[in-house]
């Protein structure tokens, strides 16, 4: 094992690694757990996990397990097998990359399907840690520690990671996405097939997800959109034509005129006298 017992994030680098090592792992429990955010990877033997209170978990070859910092557990090998572990804890500033791609609050299992490159990463960690530390070397290897472990758990469908985000607030992004590109490009002739080819789905998915979250079609809700920013224009510039508020949301002349008395009552132009 090595260890960087530095405080500071060298250079301004959200992250730091904290130890990391292979051993042959002993019986652990942690009364209030570990300090930092802790990734265990099973190479050989077996062991179990589990955090205090709640059931075990079986550590095969090949398991990965993420503690989070500060949890009280217990982790040991299987009916005194010999449980060869390779680790590294590390230290990350509040809601950094880490945190994002799943490595949270809640502990996990999951299945690796390749152990190969973690050797070799494990090492690279390990040689830019203790007394040859290069917080850089050091924090690239652990990036790309946990990039494997997400491209191969990902690629293993039975047991995706939990990335913090439930299939809700995916679904909202898709149309937070679609609602911003809209923002950006009302000038542009935009159709539902392009927005839907923009976020990777059908016309019919997106609009299902859009009906959800605002109630209209992503086309309704453009028009709505493209109506009530040309009402904005004409308002707040007066010196502006109507044809030019037009044109600047996207909208023909003579169809905005007939859409906006049925909306607001009266013309664009009557509009400004009120």
């Amino acid at each position: 094992m090595r260890s960087n017992v530095s405080l500071t994030f060298a250079g301004g680098l959200p992250i730091r690694v904290y130890t990391v090592g292979m051993d042959r792992q002993i019986s652990i429990t942690r009364l209030e757990g570990f300090s930092a955010p802790q990734i265990l990877i099973t190479f050989s033997g077996t062991g179990r996990f589990r955090q205090l209170g709640q059931p075990w978990k079986l550590l095969e070859p090949g398991s990965l397990l993420f503690i989070p910092a500060n949890l009280p557990n217990e982790y040991m090998p299987l009916d005194e097998e010999v449980w060869h572990v390779g680790y590294t804890t590390y230290l990350e500033n509040e809601g950094g990359v880490l945190s994002s791609w799943g490595f949270k609050e809640q502990s996990f299992v999951g299945k690796l399907t390749d152990l190969t490159p973690f050797y070799l990463l494990i090492e690279r960690i390990w040689c830019h840690s203790g007394p040859a530390y290069d917080p850089w070397a050091a924090t690239e290897g652990l990036i790309s520690l946990c990039i494997e472990i997400f491209k191969q758990m990902h690629s293993n469908h039975s047991n995706p990671m939990p990335v913090p985000i439930s299939s809700g607030t995916l679904q909202d992004s898709i149309v937070d996405n679609a609602i911003r590109f809209m923002h950006d490009h009302l000038n542009r002739n935009i159709t539902v097939t392009e927005l839907a080819s923009r976020a990777g789905y059908s016309p019919k998915q997106l609009t299902r997800l859009f009906k959800q979250q605002t109630s209209q079609t992503p086309m309704q809700y453009l028009q709505a959109l493209r109506l009530q920013t040309a009402h904005l224009m004409l308002i707040d510039n007066p010196g502006m034509t109507v044809r030019h508020a037009a044109a600047a949301a996207g909208m023909e002349p003579v169809y905005f005129n007939r859409l906006y008395r049925r909306t607001f009552g009266c013309t664009p132009t009557e509009s400004r006298r009120l």
